[in-house]
């Protein structure tokens, strides 16, 4: 039933297979389903945009029916859709690296006839440190430079069109996608250049620099972490604390409505941005001043992940062996004091 459901009132075109275009069903979506559903609808000849927005319990081997698509330009494993913040239960998504590193792979392995253009990684994989994840990124960016896609505004490669002088204005963006290097802000790895994420167009950072709208051609949303053309996003709005003034388009600015401590269950309204809030980014609880010092709630240096002391050591308990340093050092103390008692 959940892959009739998928296909249903859709025999026109499927240029765009969306899976949060029925949220319910997004949410209930099983690998055996995806897999049915990619099959039905010949996906690897037929789909060219794929979205598994709000799929939080397929691993990703369902997608084994696109192997070696040469019809897909842009897949979006972030499982997010506008307004939705990134990081919130950033570890709990099922999506597994390994299980959909066979179909990624397989689209780039004839790239005179691929038509891959933008790849949307999750924030589980972003933020992982993964050895495996930083080769990918090579891989798919050595990928890219071979494509060398043109800007939809001049018509030039989007990197070499990127990486010189224009004024005072120097660019010297040397890569398709961010990859680990020193001085790199690892929130950075992972993410492609050039790409608005809502209508797909590439477009150079000279342009952008040029333009004459008020957000340039390309902007840069901390709240959702993607980028979104002018005629996608047209407004953005600026997080009210002084010490962040962080920019967000208009679906993760913040409606301001009352939720409860998950402390003292006093009510707490939200009127910053998703970086700045007292919310836990893996299990989402909301914390007022006080009680948010009582559950160890703070940003680690290394990994960039907001969490809770629960939910920091359920983290480092997970994978010891990819918990980054920073995030050790914020448990020990808790753990030798809990030793101790």
């Amino acid at each position: 039933r959940k892959v009739e459901a998928i296909v249903a009132g859709r025999e026109g075109s499927w240029d765009v297979l969306d899976y949060g275009e029925v949220p319910e069903l997004a949410a209930r979506l099983t690998d055996a389903d995806l897999a049915a559903s990619l099959r039905i609808v010949d996906a690897g000849r037929r789909v060219r945009t794929l979205r598994l927005t709000g799929c939080l319990d397929v691993t990703g081997a369902g997608l084994r029916p696109l192997m070696g698509s040469t019809a897909i330009e842009v897949v979006d494993l972030s499982l997010t859709r506008g307004g939705d913040n990134p990081r919130l239960r950033a570890r709990r998504p099922m999506i597994s690296f390994r299980e959909v590193l066979p179909t990624l792979v397989s689209f780039m392995s004839r790239p005179n006839e691929s038509r891959l253009r933008q790849l949307v990684l999750p924030k589980k994989w972003r933020s992982s440190g993964s050895f495996a994840l930083d080769q990918f990124l090579e891989l798919y960016n050595t990928y890219l430079d071979r494509k060398g896609f043109a800007c939809t505004r001049c018509d030039q490669n989007c990197l070499a069109m990127s990486n010189g002088d224009q004024g005072e204005a120097t660019w010297r963006v040397n890569d398709w996608v961010s990859r680990r290097s020193e001085g790199l802000w690892s929130g950075w790895i992972g993410m492609q250049h050039f790409g608005c994420q809502g209508c797909n167009d590439t477009i150079c950072y000279r342009c952008d620099w040029l333009s004459q709208n008020e957000h340039g051609e390309l902007k840069y949303c901390d709240g959702c972490e993607k980028e979104h053309c002018r005629n996608c996003v047209s407004e953005y709005w600026r997080c009210p604390n002084r010490n962040c003034r962080k920019e967000l388009c208009g679906a993760c600015r913040p409606d301001e409505s009352p939720v409860s401590c998950a402390g003292c269950r006093r009510q707490v309204r939200l009127t910053e941005c998703s970086v700045c809030q007292p919310r836990c980014d893996s299990c989402g609880d909301v914390y007022c001043d006080t009680c948010s010092d009582a559950a160890h709630l703070q940003r680690c240096d290394g990994c960039d992940d907001k969490i809770c002391m629960r939910c920091r050591r359920d983290k480092c308990r997970e994978d010891f062996s990819t918990c980054c340093t920073q995030c050790l050092r914020i448990v020990t103390p808790y753990l030798e004091s809990r030793l101790i008692d």
